[in-house]
């Protein structure tokens, strides 16, 4: 029964959207040296309609010019196919107009690249100046390390993730660590000074929900210059803007060796202000240690309920089997509401972040929370595209609960439906 509410709620949506994000292009690694190059993932970004799906296959690294995956001015989901695992060297997503999103589901960032290719990167992963959503659902990234040069020229470890002056991003099931700094190395003109770790986030005026993700900061580079010289990264740096953070671990770096101080967990500048729920935030290992939270009176507050959350396999072809996955408390009236974009409010008297923009669809009825377990399987069929035209089509999910005495703003997910004929 449960499965045959999922099907309905997939098939209503598809019919009220019957052509909007209708467009997939397979994109396929092409063999090289290294062995393979990301330019196919770039021309295919570049020939995209606003909205179009690209699906990934294979293992993808990159070198120099392969290396700068760009999302300029338009929505696209980016997303591996079903039992890939696709890795690239950087992404920076910019100019996402309002109306419009990006998803990135299942890729990897991290550094594949040379000291010089390191170099011309100021963050390895950056969101800059976006009006639409930006969404990262079950990705690891890494920041890049920081490098040392001649003419005593060295760099710092970059963020995992640098968001600048955008409205709504999303981070579900993520793993983002800094880059740790360059040590200190090199004799004569060739001598160059440790620097400092990456933050795995660092944040400028912008709204960023983070979910069920862990979050550390890149390790300082050793020196032995005293005092200390270099710092870790820290786990979230924000400055200006608002967060939530829902079931998250976050950690400073650590530093290395006598002379550099370990990280915080989070660290709250300006006039930012951050709401926990179910998270916990730690110094990073070192000596003398750091306060794992540094936040000025009044910057942060807590939610005290138990965190719920959904998962749901994705992509899927038509008519194939999948699950969507419930993690919520005994008692709980479970709903789902859905958007094409994503978005950043918060409601008064309600735990969490509404992470949907307009306009919603639902909210579609799971009902009552069965058992006394926190998990809660739901197998399903996945509908047909209701039209020829439609290859594919995409939608964000979020749960709502309503537990008894209030209504909680709860986890979300993405899901991707394809053409049965596409591999």
């Amino acid at each position: 029964m449960r499965g045959v509410t999922l099907a309905l709620l997939a098939g209503s949506l598809l019919a009220l959207v019957a052509d909007a994000r209708a467009g997939v292009t397979i994109v396929q690694p092409t063999p090289g040296p290294e062995p393979q190059y990301t330019a196919p993932l770039q021309a295919a970004i570049d020939a995209a309609a606003d909205g179009e799906i690209l699906v990934l296959h294979g293992t993808w690294l990159s070198q120099f010019d392969g290396a700068r995956v760009v999302v300029d001015g338009k929505g696209l989901t980016i997303v591996a196919a079903a039992g890939t695992a696709p890795a690239i060297a950087s992404l920076k997503i910019r100019n996402v107009p309002a109306g419009s999103q990006v998803l990135v589901r299942g890729l990897e960032i991290s550094d594949f690249s040379s000291a010089l290719n390191q170099a011309l990167y100021l963050s390895f992963t950056r969101v800059d100046d976006c009006a639409g959503g930006v969404w990262f659902e079950d990705c690891l990234v890494v920041g890049t390390a920081g490098a040392g040069f001649i003419f005593g020229e060295s760099s710092p470890g970059f963020h995992g993730v640098s968001v600048r002056n955008s409205a709504a991003v999303e981070f579900v099931r993520c793993e983002l660590t800094g880059g740790k700094g360059a040590s200190e190395g090199g004799v004569g003109m060739g001598w160059h000074p440790a620097k400092d770790g990456g933050d795995a986030v660092n944040a400028v005026n912008s709204k960023v929900v983070f979910r069920d993700c862990l979050l550390t900061g890149g390790k300082s580079g050793a020196s032995s210059t005293e005092p200390p010289l270099e710092l870790a990264g820290d786990g979230l740096r924000i400055l200006d803007g608002s967060a939530l953070l829902s079931l998250c671990t976050l950690t400073g770096g650590e530093d290395t060796g006598a002379t550099s101080d370990p990280g915080s967990g989070l660290v709250v500048e300006g006039t930012a202000a951050v709401a926990l729920r179910e998270t916990s935030a730690f110094t990073g290992p070192g000596s003398p240690p750091a306060p794992p939270i540094v936040a000025p009176p009044g910057a942060i507050s807590t939610y005290t309920a138990p965190v719920r959350s959904i998962a749901v396999d994705s992509p899927l072809h038509e008519q194939e089997a999948g699950l969507l996955t419930v993690e919520a408390q005994p008692g709980d009236f479970v709903m789902i509401f859905t958007s094409l974009d994503g978005g950043y409010l918060s409601l008064p008297g309600r735990q969490g972040v509404l992470s949907l923009g307009a306009p919603l669809a639902g909210p579609f009825v799971l009902g009552g929370f069965p058992g006394s377990g926190p998990s809660w399987d739901i197998p399903f069929v996945a509908p047909p595209l209701v039209s020829p035209s439609m290859q594919g089509f995409v939608t964000l999910l979020q749960c709502v609960v309503f537990d008894g005495s209030s209504t909680l703003l709860e986890g979300t997910t993405s899901f991707v439906l394809l053409d049965s004929s596409l591999p």
